[in-house]
């Protein structure tokens, strides 16, 4: 069934460097990958593949050259960052995921999916703490997590950056198999100092 499915990840960074390689070996048919910026060394930390050999080197394109080592799946790579002007991208897919890192740029992009009717994936880390979400066209959007655009700094530690990923691939493969009833109208919060992660109501 998967292979019958187009995702589009909006982020080549942390979360969308775990997303993009989970979904590769699950064989989703088509991945569509986009990311304007190209690996620092400030990435090291969190990033799966910014090493002594990408760095300076554009992520959406590192990544569309992984994802041909480890799976089936057609790939289409834009080193552009998500604006208003390229948001047709978004219907193209099945499925879009949301692994920016600006309020900003998310809201943009829930606003697009939106409007073209489109399911989002929304993830976003801080320090030890983070959330995951679906956003449906006609359900319960990003304007109820992110009342304001708050861009301040936020702290980026690996496991949790993965741990984020994981919700934000399972949510999608939730999504693209029809199973995921239980998740409408929720949020998923995480908070490793308290040792939990907890599925609530918006």
């Amino acid at each position: 069934m998967l292979k019958d499915k187009t995702v589009l990840v909006v982020g080549c960074g942390g979360l969308g460097g775990y997303v993009i390689q989970q979904l590769g070996r699950m064989n989703v048919g088509k991945l569509i990958i986009m990311d304007g910026d190209v690996f620092e060394s400030s990435n090291m930390n969190r990033q799966l593949l910014c090493s002594s050999e990408t760095l300076g080197k554009k992520k959406a394109e590192v990544y569309g050259e992984f994802l041909k080592t480890i799976g089936s799946a057609e790939v289409e790579v834009y080193t552009d960052r998500f604006t208003a002007q390229n948001a047709d991208l978004v219907n193209s897919a099945d499925v879009v995921i949301d692994c920016v890192d600006t309020v900003k740029t998310r809201k943009l992009l829930a606003e697009e999916c939106k409007k073209r009717g489109k399911i989002l994936i929304h993830g976003a880390v801080d320090g030890e703490t983070g959330q995951a979400m679906i956003c449906y066209p006609n359900g319960v959007g990003l304007d109820s997590v992110y009342e304001d655009v708050d861009e301040s700094d936020h702290k980026t530690i690996s496991f949790n950056v993965g741990l984020v990923a994981s919700l934000e691939t399972m949510l999608a493969y939730r999504v693209l198999m029809d199973e995921d009833e239980e998740y409408k109208g929720k949020i998923i919060l995480i908070d490793l100092p308290s040792a939990f992660i907890k599925v609530m109501d918006i």
